[in-house]
């Protein structure tokens, strides 16, 4: 005779461990979202930033080649 297998989940704790997946996948695509807003907020400042420092070094070799004439 065969021993009935004590690891077999109920309907109900199907249903809980399915809502729980569904849940925490949900969490994780909130929180991905959110680093990939942030991480393009950040992209978009760097640029920013450095278009201001070539800016500055744009005008600061232009100032000294009119410097030397």
């Amino acid at each position: 005779m065969t021993e009935p297998n004590n690891h077999t989940l109920t309907d109900n704790q199907n249903e809980q461990t399915l809502k729980f997946l569904r849940d925490e996948i949900a969490s994780l695509k909130s929180r991905l979202t959110k680093k990939e807003d942030r991480i393009a907020t950040l992209d978009v400042m760097l640029n920013t930033v450095m278009e201001s420092q070539n800016a500055k070094v744009r005008a600061y070799e232009d100032l000294r080649k009119n410097w030397r004439m």
